[in-house]
């Protein structure tokens, strides 16, 4: 919710309340004499030079664990704002007095803050005035800089006390709309967005270049700022290990030599001499803990699947026709090999597989594969199957005993959609694609583009599966009654989370891929709407608009340079925070969305990879795996728990 850069330190605020705190190089931690303590929570953050103060929830402020030039002996009282800087700290109360503390009697003339301390000033005493603030003021805002400290007043002007070798205190009559001090200067931002600065200019710290912001902030020898764009700009000594990333940010904080930025899905970012927080609740360490003892070079190939088996062992299905179990100190145990589908010139793509969720009554195997027969002189005919093998004790499924549930013919071998789920109904549901021909799926009298919802436990040759009597459009004419959702373009992967809602993860065309909750009967939305955006090439916005009844996507991701598809979405996780996790196909980044609320959901990075994710996973225990294509391997997320 809100990120604070100092000299030693960063920190930020959770939705919680609770204060979380990083060390600005990789592999060290955060001070302990500065470290907030655990209990309590906050309503605001700051970190100064040598200094954590917060503002409570009751209103009190509470410092670091160690007093250091008297900042953490904070004082008595209800306020509504703090700000920390060099060797002090200032607060303001609910009427718009100011208050400040510390740099008493352990005060050092080598102001480790104050690049430019006073050297006539004594080095025992409070005599450089930075925690004098006028007592007949009264303020709406407060900040502290390196041996000074401003507030706007009422009026909307700029007031300081401290340190004015350089013009860094001088009063100013605004307006003014939001502070900002640095070591040796200070900012403030206009109503109209740009901004004014006054002090020490030597690194061109104090001259922003004009254009308009919602939010800065200052450090030693820069400033940046929120554009009204949504984009950080930097001024002063933007040291090429200080630059700015790209991307939409909504806050940005200052430190010594180090920047971070809040982006707008609530994660921290820092760059500079910063290291970047753990986002998510649990502290990650991605692990290449492919399965129970296997070596990571035993699984590289193409996994598409994986799930755990009733005695235990990982399964791992393989895009090639092969599902294998994994188990400490023994070989890869082969339980179906259909990779003979590819001979004779076709080809053969395995896109999921389940188990029977009641396995020791009715021991089945299902698998959805879609494979590719030569045709003389014509296009290979294209064929996607849903078959069911029976197991035997042994594990082995007897390929001899295959049953066709169902075959869908198709005119392309892409978009075939592929996750077999069942749900707490024993329902079996699988997401299928449009077939690329995004108008299959607003057609309900094909399966293409939709999620199916049939009864497979009796299947026979004669009859192999059933349409449950509850389906939403039974005994509606034209339309298929397997179809329990549509409007889908590439529903590669779906998961039911705890309460039973099922969601699922399209792959978009161009602009946007979307995480979606389907319900029965529910139209997603494919073709009218790509995401959130009107799909141009079938309709203009006056008639996407005209389109009833349309379910929105829950979370929306944005094609760009950077990133190509969530293909790997959408896995819901009871383990960890009920989040739903989705990864990016090109980058390897992972996500967990979870929520806050009915209709705040929020999104937190949790891991990079090298390789291209082909999906997510997750075992009887709740670990998540992250399959990779390439050299990869798969990997498990240790969440430190």
């Amino acid at each position: 919710m809100q990120i604070t850069a100092g000299a030693h330190q960063f920190c930020g605020l959770q939705e919680d309340g609770a204060a979380l705190c990083w060390a600005p190089a990789p592999g060290a931690t955060p001070d302990s004499l500065l470290r907030p303590e655990t209990s309590g929570k906050f309503q605001q953050i700051t970190v100064g030079d040598a200094a954590f103060c917060g503002l409570l929830d009751d209103g009190s402020i509470r410092c670091g664990e160690k007093s250091f030039n008297g900042i953490t002996a904070a004082p008595e009282g209800n306020f509504i704002a703090v700000a920390a800087g060099g060797q002090h700290a200032c607060a303001l109360d609910a009427g718009g007095s100011a208050v400040c503390w510390g740099r008493s009697s352990n005060a050092d003339a080598n102001d480790s803050y104050n690049a430019d301390a006073d050297a006539d000033a004594d080095a025992n005493a409070n005599d450089d005035g930075r925690t004098t603030p006028p007592s007949a003021a009264s303020f709406i805002a407060i900040a502290a800089g390196g041996a000074h400290s401003c507030g706007l007043t009422f009026e909307d002007g700029l007031l300081c006390w401290g340190q004015n070798p350089d013009g860094r205190a001088d009063p100013q009559p605004g307006p003014f709309q939001q502070l900002a001090l640095g070591v040796n200067n200070t900012c403030a931002l206009r109503p109209d967005g740009t901004v004014f600065c006054q002090g020490d200019d030597s690194a061109g710290q104090s001259s922003p270049p004009e254009i308009r912001f919602t939010q800065i902030s200052l450090g030693q020898e820069q400033g940046c700022g929120v554009t009204d764009a949504g984009v950080i700009e930097c001024w002063g000594a933007v040291r090429p290990e200080t630059g700015f990333p790209a991307g939409a940010f909504t806050a940005v904080s200052v430190g010594r030599h180090s920047v971070c930025g809040l982006r707008p899905a609530g994660y921290a970012e820092c760059w500079g001499l910063a290291q970047s927080p753990e986002p998510f609740p649990y502290y990650l360490r991605p692990a290449n803990v492919p399965l129970p003892g296997i070596d990571a070079a035993t699984v590289i190939g193409r996994p598409v699947e994986l799930f755990s088996w009733p005695d235990g062992r990982i399964a791992m299905v393989d895009r090639a026709g092969l599902i294998r179990l994994y188990a400490d100190g023994s070989e890869p145990h082969m339980v179906l090999d259909i990779s003979d589908r590819a001979a004779a010139g076709g080809a053969l793509n395995m896109l999921s597989a389940a188990l029977d969720p009641e396995f020791d009554e009715f021991p089945f195997l299902y698998v959805y594969y879609t494979y590719t027969e030569a045709a003389g002189g014509n296009a290979p005919v294209v064929t996607a199957r849903l078959a069911r093998f029976p197991v035997s004790s042994d594990a082995i499924a007897l390929q001899q005993d295959e049953l066709t549930i169902m075959e869908l013919s198709k005119a392309s071998e892409h978009h075939s959609g592929g996750a077999i789920r069942f749900g707490p109904d024993r329902m079996l549901y699988l997401g299928i694609g449009d077939d690329y021909k995004p108008r299959n799926a607003e057609d309900r009298s094909v399966l293409h583009g939709s999620i199916i919802r049939i009864d497979g436990r009796n299947a026979s040759a004669e009859q192999p599966y059933r349409i449950p009597d509850d389906n939403p459009f039974v005994g509606q004419a034209e339309v298929r009654p397997e179809i329990w959702a549509y409007g889908l373009r590439e529903p590669w992967r779906m998961s039911f989370d705890r309460q039973g809602r099922l969601w699922v993860g399209d792959i978009g065309w161009f602009n946007q891929d979307e995480l979606s909750i389907a319900v029965a009967g529910a139209n997603l939305g494919w073709p009218i709407f790509e995401g959130e955006v009107c799909h141009e090439r079938y309709w203009d916005d006056n008639q996407c608009n005209l389109w009833p009844d349309l379910t929105a996507p829950v979370y929306t991701y944005s094609r760009g340079p950077d990133n190509c598809g969530a293909i790997s979405g959408a896995l819901a996780n009871t383990r960890y925070d009920d989040a739903v996790f989705f990864s990016d196909s090109c980058t390897g980044r992972v996500w967990a969305l979870t929520s806050r609320s009915a209709a705040d959901w929020h999104v937190q990075e949790v891991a990079r990879f090298d390789y291209p994710v082909a999906a997510l996973a997750a075992d009887a225990n709740g670990d998540v795996y992250v399959l990779t294509h390439g050299h990869g391997g798969v990997f498990r997320l240790d969440f430190g728990e």
